[in-house]
């Protein structure tokens, strides 16, 4: 399942997060933009953090030499601009209680450091079995090579995968390497979405969380799905490990759900 467009907005494309931080530093924004996107692989794949490439693309886009950029800042600069469905955390909180068979694989491009801060506010990692987004298996979706890595992290084939996605030329580029596939136009759509999938009929109601809560914990614990032991192990030891910039990092994500004989994306 991809989070931006499906879990989250999308900030660089559906805010003004890009002309706050050209302006702060002196940048023409539609060059910074073309700037980030000739460099984003290197934060999607893990091999720079994400502060430092988008200082690269300031400099590029006319900021001043030596343009120093406060990470603090830009941490919360990001923050206010990130919006988040709770519906679409009820679609999948759902498909954990209804379906424990099918495994939820997160599979999107995203820096990691910017996955530790949505993750810190809306814990959307422990969501899922298996974390196989960019920065995780150091590919970038939708080329053949992600799908691989992605199967190899999942340790089986993707025949019966389902890839959900906001992105009708990742969808298109996705059945071309033999995957199915299911178009979400917003985070709104995701239950509606997830509905349609082939062997996830409704079986009871969803509790909805509180729809004011600005993060787990504000979620009544009733209503909380709890991390499995081997999510815990993940997060715990796998994403300090990270390389790129140290600390917790999460995923921009796909989701791809694991059936008996196959996965759900």
């Amino acid at each position: 399942m991809d989070a931006g467009g499906v879990l989250f907005n999308n900030v660089t494309e559906e805010t003004d997060f890009l002309d706050r931080l050209a302006a702060r530093h002196g940048a023409d924004t539609q060059r910074l933009r073309g700037e980030i996107d000739a460099r984003d692989a290197a934060y999607e794949t893990g091999r720079a953090h994400v502060h430092d490439v988008l200082r690269d693309a300031l400099a590029a886009a006319g900021a001043p030499a030596g343009v120093a950029v406060d990470a603090r800042w830009l941490d919360d600069l990001y923050r206010d601009c990130l919006a988040v469905h709770p519906g679409a955390f009820t679609a999948i909180d759902g498909i954990r209680r209804h379906r424990p068979d099918i495994l939820l694989v997160l599979t999107n491009n995203e820096a990691a450091h910017w996955d530790r801060v949505k993750d810190d506010r809306y814990g959307h990692l422990g969501r899922f079995d298996v974390i196989a987004s960019s920065w995780q298996v150091g590919e970038v979706k939708p080329t053949g090579e992600f799908f691989e890595a992605v199967a190899r992290r999942c340790g089986r084939p993707l025949d019966d995968a389902v890839l959900l996605d906001d992105n009708p030329d990742v969808l298109a580029e996705a059945r071309h390497h033999g995957l199915r596939t299911l178009h979400v136009e917003s985070p709104a759509t995701l239950p509606e979405a997830v509905a349609r999938l082939p062997g996830l009929p409704a079986t009871g109601p969803i509790r909805r969380p509180d729809m004011n809560a600005t993060s787990p914990e504000d979620t009544p614990a009733a209503q909380r799905t709890p991390l499995l032991p081997e999510q815990r192990r993940f997060l715990t030891t796998a994403i300090p490990n990270l390389q790129g910039g140290g600390g917790r990092r999460g995923v921009r994500s796909h989701l791809i759900g694991h059936g008996r004989r196959g996965l759900l994306r």
